[in-house]
């Protein structure tokens, strides 16, 4: 396979011939029923314990970049960008030495929300890994109700837990990638009111899943002579590991010859090159020119790119999104078809 540079117009002449090979993190999705926690305390007036209840669940999102190598899933990183939600709010009291008397303390942890950063780390064979995990406060409110004295609160944002042991699974199939592991986080403060001081430590399962198979229809595009706009599609799957993605266009002229195109970013041009379409690609636009498709009497083809083998050592990274077209001539001139996003899985 091989790959050249757009020369049919001047703003395609200026084009580079590389897409970009950047990796981009993989959003997840907190699984909330499986993320489920407790907390525990203590406190230099004593053990603090559930008010009612020391449990909750995180709910919301968190971004895990990966890379691929001798298997699928090679090596990972937790990245800034994803916001954790904790709920329902955190309440506990901090019991008198005295059972009939009222606690010697409230203390109420509301609206939080937690980030989660690694360094970067490797994943074995079997999917397994070990890193160590730091967790930010992105925002939450602590109050301090004690029996003697006035409530305070305090801004918890940006306070973060010291470096703790992350070990888990992260794994890859058909429908996406899928991690878990256990979790603790252990963080300190202390009342400005009354100047106590306390640990707090939230136990449990951080579990989360990225459904990385999308692609979706952008931009529009002219209907050419058959009456309809060229449609583009794809099936199979976006894993880069299973390389078998098939790029698809229909609705074409009848026994005309075409090319995909591909390109790192979104643009319109609308009849660039004096085409009857419009380009919808910006950035490093490339094509297929040595995979001369032909429409033939099905008016569509369908091409399978070899992602193994882009040219100079290019690569479509995991977590990218990349940007897809047909062009195709038609009666007197050119056209093409819709634009078409394609986020790649590991």
């Amino acid at each position: 396979m091989k790959i050249s540079c757009i020369t049919t117009s001047v703003a395609l002449a200026a084009a580079l011939c590389s897409p970009s090979a950047a990796q981009a993190p993989l959003d997840f999705t907190l699984d909330y029923a499986a993320s489920q926690y407790t907390w525990s305390g203590t406190t230099s007036l004593g053990p603090i314990v559930g008010n009612p209840s020391n449990q909750f669940g995180i709910s919301g999102n968190f971004m895990l970049e990966i890379s691929g190598g001798s298997w699928a899933i090679a090596g990972g990183e937790f990245k800034p960008g994803g916001v954790a939600i904790v709920s329902p709010d955190l309440s506990g009291k901090i019991p008198n030495t005295f059972s009939w008397l009222p606690p010697l303390a409230i203390i109420d942890i509301t609206n939080m929300t937690l980030e989660f950063t690694t360094p970067s780390f490797g994943i074995a064979l079997d999917g397994s890994y070990a890193t160590s995990v730091i967790t930010t406060i992105l925002s939450g409110t602590l109050t301090v109700t004690p029996l003697v004295g006035s409530t305070t609160s305090t801004d918890l944002t940006g306070m973060s837990a010291g470096a703790q042991p992350l070990s888990g699974t992260i794994s890859s199939a058909s429908g996406g990638t899928f991690m878990t592991s256990p979790q603790v986080s252990t963080f300190s403060f202390t009342d400005p009111g009354s100047g106590m001081s306390a640990t707090m430590t939230l136990t449990g399962t951080l579990e989360g899943d990225n459904d990385c198979q999308t692609t979706s229809n952008y931009c529009s595009a002219n209907p050419n002579t058959t009456g309809l706009p060229a449609h583009i599609s794809a099936s199979g799957s976006t894993s880069i590991y299973a390389n078998n993605l098939t790029l698809e266009c229909s609705n074409l002229p009848k026994n005309k010859f075409g090319y995909f195109l591909f390109a790192p970013a979104t643009g319109f041009i609308p009849n660039f090159g004096g085409s009857s379409g419009n380009l919808c690609l910006s950035g490093k636009v490339v094509r297929f020119s040595k995979d001369v498709m032909y429409s033939g009497s099905a008016q569509a083809v369908s091409y399978s790119p070899d992602m193994t083998n882009l040219p100079s050592g290019t690569v479509w990274g995991i977590g990218e999104t990349q940007y897809f077209q047909y062009w195709t001539r038609d009666v007197g001139t050119s056209n093409t078809s819709e634009g078409l996003a394609v986020t790649f899985c590991p």
